[in-house]
């Protein structure tokens, strides 16, 4: 590259997160072709994430209205952006904020505020044509509203990150009851989330949650894993005025609560041709709706046999195993899309012949503190292994829902080439997870189990 053509600026958000790390490895080696400046939340540990990307900022998320111009002041000292990309949830009311100010492709304020809200997402879902499970805005001063819907209920936080706190309540009394201490573990969970730090500004003194009918959801597939919860995720881009999806995950879930912990993402997807058109369709109106600065999208639905019922969206790339698979499998590299489509640009999507991939999370059995973990070394012992990650050390505590929706790591398989066809490729991989996951222990306050275990049928 000539001095005359500089690499252009790409601005890389992140909150910190260990299940960033495959994505934070290929940007170092896209360092060659572009100049990528990390923003990273000022209370996460930025050391790991600053050994793949030097250049580095922090930015208060909790108050976007304060550090937003210290910010900018920051950037500008390194040059003007070219294009920004996200990683992160959290992150999205900051990439509209910067996009807005450097006119640069992105979320809208508004969007953004869709995007993190779950309230104001299902009026979207409304407004554009979509079905939604019949809800409610709640809050402590209006819990009557609960008895208004049909049992059993959902209560999830209006904002928040995967599934962390979202609870099933079987009566309206646990739902009423349970709520007190949802509330106060909610304004814990999420004290530094630029939209809690907004509403408090309004002067509002009370978490908002989303209360809603539970939505079942069938598993319309053979499979030998012991889930039984059907539900997909759509990994989508839009440019140039065009919507195309890369890949459509099932990612079937234990059960239908209490809890709603994700345990396996596979690709390209089983469910029938039908309700991939259907998903496509939908996913295209969402992108429609919000506009085109939101050029990519992690939209999750329920699956049952007569349609999709969509659950939640992020402006966003999905996470570590996302990211691993959408590769893995068609060969297309996510970020290096999203930076293309973040500088303007037309790029050329075109997946090769799909392979099946699976990524599975590897849970802990408990909260509490990690102390062993065991038959580790039979996750590779198969043709079918790529890659796996360990996100937390032992002696750490670590969470299980309802305070956290991040496992303990994952493991990736993928078919090899020349497999007869997709469901017996399936079929060898599901066989071969099964046989490592079985040998694989954590052990949490002295409570021992692997990751599968708990979810036999």
């Amino acid at each position: 590259m000539t001095s005359s053509n500089p690499r252009p600026l790409i601005l890389v958000l992140n909150s910190g997160n260990p299940g960033r790390l495959s994505h934070l490895r290929q940007l170092h080696e896209l360092g060659e072709r572009y100049r990528l400046l990390l923003v990273l939340d000022s209370r996460a540990p930025a050391g790991w994430q600053t050994r793949f990307l030097p250049e580095h900022l922090l930015c208060d998320l909790s108050d976007l209205e304060r550090s937003v111009p210290s910010l900018v002041k920051a950037i500008d000292g390194h040059g003007k952006p070219a294009g920004i990309i996200n990683l992160s949830e959290f992150c999205v009311p900051l990439q509209a904020e910067l996009a807005e100010h450097y006119q640069l492709l992105g979320p809208s304020r508004e969007a953004a505020l869709i995007g993190r809200d779950k309230s104001r997402m299902r009026a979207f879902f409304q407004k554009i044509g979509l079905p939604v499970p019949r809800f409610h805005r709640l809050s402590r001063s209006n819990l009557g509203a609960l008895r208004e819907l049909r049992l059993p209920i959902v209560l999830k936080p209006a904002f928040g990150g995967g599934s962390t706190l979202v609870q099933r309540c079987e009566t309206y009394e646990e739902a009423e009851r349970e709520f007190a201490r949802m509330e106060l573990d909610a304004r814990k969970t999420y004290s530094g989330d630029s939209l809690l730090a907004g509403a408090d500004k309004a002067g509002s003194n009370e978490f908002p949650f989303v209360a809603e009918e539970l939505i079942g959801g069938e598993v319309l597939f053979p499979t030998r894993l012991p889930y039984r919860v059907g539900e997909i995720s759509v990994e989508s881009v839009h440019f140039g005025g065009q919507t195309r999806v890369l890949a459509i995950h099932d990612k079937p879930l234990p059960s239908n609560g209490p809890y709603f912990e994700e345990f396996v993402s596979s690709t390209p997807s089983r469910i029938p041709s039908a309700l991939q058109e259907q998903a496509r369709d939908y996913v295209d109106r969402i992108h429609r709706g919000l506009g085109g600065g939101s050029y990519v999208l992690h939209t999750e639905f329920r699956t049952l046999a007569d349609g999709l019922m969509p659950l939640e969206f992020g402006i966003r790339m999905g996470g570590a195993q996302i990211y691993q698979t959408v590769r893995l499998s068609t060969g297309i590299d996510f970020l290096e899309l999203l930076i293309s489509i973040s500088m303007g640009q037309t790029p050329e999507v075109q997946p090769g012949p799909t392979r099946p991939t699976i990524a599975h999370a590897l849970w802990a059995p408990k909260t509490g503190e990690l102390t062993r973990v065991r038959g580790y070394t039979h996750l590779d012992t198969t043709p079918y292994y790529v890659e796996h990650q360990f996100y937390d050390e032992l002696g750490t505590r670590v969470k299980r829902a309802p305070l956290s929706s991040r496992a303990q790591g994952h493991v990736i398989y993928r078919a090899p080439p020349g497999e007869s066809t997709a469901q017996q490729a399936f079929d060898r991989i599901e066989e071969e997870l099964l046989r490592a996951l079985d040998e694989l222990e954590f052990e949490v306050d002295g409570e021992r189990s692997t990751p599968i275990s708990r979810n036999r049928v």
